[in-house]
């Protein structure tokens, strides 16, 4: 059985995609598209696309874990997936 993905894998590649084909997304955009690609994903498949929780909030559906990753672009696009970098070597 295939585990769903962690969200910030799938936002990862809608962010690239999106800036590769000049249409940047925003936060509140992203969010929107994670909503509606967990929703397709569940009704084709009858399966989760990814794990993490996705909140009813004020403007919209919002992915927790990848809203606060975002959030210092405020409403501005996000332009670049952020390289994470692992500390536990250094420990």
């Amino acid at each position: 059985m295939v585990r769903p993905y962690d969200a910030n894998t799938i936002a990862d590649f809608v962010i690239q995609d999106s800036s590769s084909r000049g249409t940047p997304v925003s936060n509140l955009k992203l969010q929107k598209i994670l909503y509606f690609l967990q929703a397709k994903y569940l009704t084709e498949f009858n399966k989760k696309l990814f794990h993490n929780e996705i909140q009813k909030w004020k403007y919209g559906p919002v992915v927790p874990d990848v809203y606060f990753r975002f959030d210092h672009y405020g409403a501005s696009n996000i332009e670049e997936v952020p390289k994470e970098i692992d500390f536990s070597e250094f420990f």
